[in-house]
């Protein structure tokens, strides 16, 4: 079994880039999917939060999640642990879809995370909610010799010069990620989707 626990990376990233977050690989842990409102792509939209505590966002093609979606559930029903969607190195030129795992001990926390997201009401100790989540969760990238990663490409919205973020409460921006299968041709998003997807809290 490929297990990476998520605070030890946490540490391995803060100390190999100096601590500067904004060029260290990140991971992520989804705290909730649904279809993109783009009716054009078939697209899930994934909200995460990533190694800092911070919330972002992937766009993933609906095959990749529909594929690590039965696998997260049959490895809950194995295991008796919480499994969902982990994303290692969303930021990079070789992310990858995993699976993230806790165990049911924390299961309240997940829901209270993924709730303040829901209800469009984070609260001031959001950050730190996330974070300490973060740290209890581990990937899995294999076990028993299959392979639960599935790779992808981050797409580059060359069309804008700005980043490409939605909305949160309190005038905040959360950073969305578009990626799309290696094998697939990249597809950047249109100003009219990058208008729909930047309200979307």
């Amino acid at each position: 079994m490929d297990v990476n626990s998520g605070w030890q990376r946490v540490l391995q990233e803060m100390f190999s880039s100096g601590n500067d977050k904004g060029q260290a690989p990140k991971d992520t842990i989804s705290i909730g999917g649904r279809q993109t409102p783009l009716k054009s792509r078939e697209e899930i939209w994934l909200w995460c939060i990533d190694c800092y505590g911070e919330l972002c966002a992937i766009t993933v093609p609906n095959v990749a999640f529909q594929k690590l979606d039965a696998e997260a559930t049959k490895y809950s029903e194995r295991h008796s642990v919480i499994a969902t969607t982990g994303c290692i190195g969303v930021n990079t030129k070789s992310m990858s879809l995993v699976l993230a795992v806790a165990s049911l001990r924390k299961f309240r926390q997940l829901t209270e995370v993924a709730g303040a997201v829901h209800d469009r009401e984070l609260p001031a100790n959001f950050r730190d909610m996330a974070v300490d989540l973060f740290a209890a969760a581990w990937f899995v990238e294999s076990e028993d010799d299959v392979a639960f990663g599935i790779a992808l490409k981050l797409i580059t919205e060359q069309a804008e010069k700005e980043e490409l973020f939605t909305q949160l409460p309190g005038g905040k921006q959360a950073k969305i990620y578009h990626a799309c299968l290696l094998m697939d041709e990249p597809k950047p998003y249109s100003a009219e989707e990058r208008a729909i997807l930047k309200h979307q809290m």
